[in-house]
């Protein structure tokens, strides 16, 4: 019996699994610090999956280590001002996280798993979104809806996967696949009130706008709960939705 009997999902290989959260611990702790909860309680909750130590570190190198510091003032609704360079790091960590997220929900038998498995290699090797891709943020207030439905009224596009996912103030957009969907969605009016498109980037900076903090209320544990349990949507075309957090 080999030593390491499960191969990493990512990679392939054989060797010692360790977990890698999704959703990364630091955004987990800038959710949590928006409310007056302290940092025992057990929400939001881990989303993790087991991949190899080589893998884990790969993509902390590829994402983590230079988003983070992107992301976390994204995550508090603060105003920012993103360059070209940094419209890309974020893209490729929205691409990745979603594309993992799914991943958690998949067997390895279903279509969708190779497909996203690639995408996510091709990712942590070349440093930038696949072309056929499209990824728009907006600004979501946590405070002032209960339980929003956000993609209620969205028509999906007809590619190979799209989703709608929020974390704190940061929302995100993303659709993958053929050239022709993706120019045509891209083409449209975005859906989603307030989205900026940063994949591909067209401006050399753009402003992701803020709302206005000083405005809001506490939140109750019952509203704060709700910050990542926002509709989180991963589809295939003609498959139906699956998956959501």
């Amino acid at each position: 019996m080999t030593k390491y009997p499960e191969p990493c999902p990512l990679c392939g290989k054989r060797s010692q699994l360790s977990y890698e959260d999704i959703v990364p611990t630091w955004a987990r702790k800038g959710v949590v610090s928006l409310t007056s909860l302290g940092p025992r309680d057990q929400w939001p909750r881990r989303i993790k999956m087991r991949i190899c130590i080589n893998c884990n570190s790969s993509l902390g190198r590829a994402f983590e280590n230079d988003c983070s510091e992107l992301l976390k003032p994204m995550l508090h609704g603060s105003q920012v001002i993103l360059s070209q360079r940094q419209q890309i790091h974020i893209s490729c960590w929205i691409i990745k996280t979603s594309l993992l997220m799914n991943l958690t929900g998949l067997s390895q038998s279903h279509p969708d798993h190779s497909l996203a498995i690639s995408i996510v290699r091709a990712l942590v090797a070349e440093r930038i979104p696949p072309a056929k891709t499209l990824v728009r943020i907006f600004t979501r207030d946590i405070y002032g809806e209960d339980r929003p439905e956000l993609v209620s009224s969205i028509i999906a596009p007809p590619t190979t996967f799209w989703s709608v996912t929020t974390i704190g103030y940061l929302g995100w957009e993303m659709a993958i696949g053929p050239t022709g969907p993706i120019l045509e969605y891209q083409s449209k009016d975005p859906q989603l009130p307030g989205s900026t498109e940063i994949w591909p980037p067209r401006k050399r900076e753009v402003s992701w706008p803020a709302l206005i903090l000083s405005q809001v209320q506490p939140m109750s544990r019952t509203s704060a709960q709700h910050i990542l349990q926002q509709p989180s949507l991963v589809m295939r075309r003609q498959s139906g939705i699956g998956g959501s957090w």
